[in-house]
């Protein structure tokens, strides 16, 4: 696990971690691999958050990276392909972007 992100993600999603800090406006610093992801977010939004629970994360093909954001509730941008649709992430957006990496919101 990526310690340096586990620290950002817990530090931006500070209120579930009994914690004074928070950022509503976060994008981790980089990218990890899908398995990493699923192991700091399963630490620093354990009980999910809204309509996001982190085993959402192993739908995800074990060669997409996910960079862990949080605008206003949690996002995720996702490099890889043959990615799971918006119904089956009970997504709330969900957006290619034009560098070709797809931005899933959830609130």
């Amino acid at each position: 696990m990526n310690n340096k992100i586990l620290k950002e993600v817990t530090d931006a999603y500070g209120d579930l971690n009994n914690l004074k800090t928070q950022n509503l406006g976060f994008k981790a610093s980089e990218f990890v691999p899908r398995d990493a992801a699923f192991a700091i977010i399963e630490k620093a939004i354990s009980r999910g958050y809204n309509e996001f629970n982190p085993s959402l994360i192993k739908k995800f093909g074990k060669d997409t990276e996910i960079q862990i954001a949080r605008e206003g509730s949690v996002c995720l941008y996702i490099k890889g392909e043959n990615l799971p649709t918006l119904e089956e992430l009970n997504a709330d957006e969900y957006h290619k972007l034009s560098d070709g990496i797809t931005r899933i919101w959830w609130d």
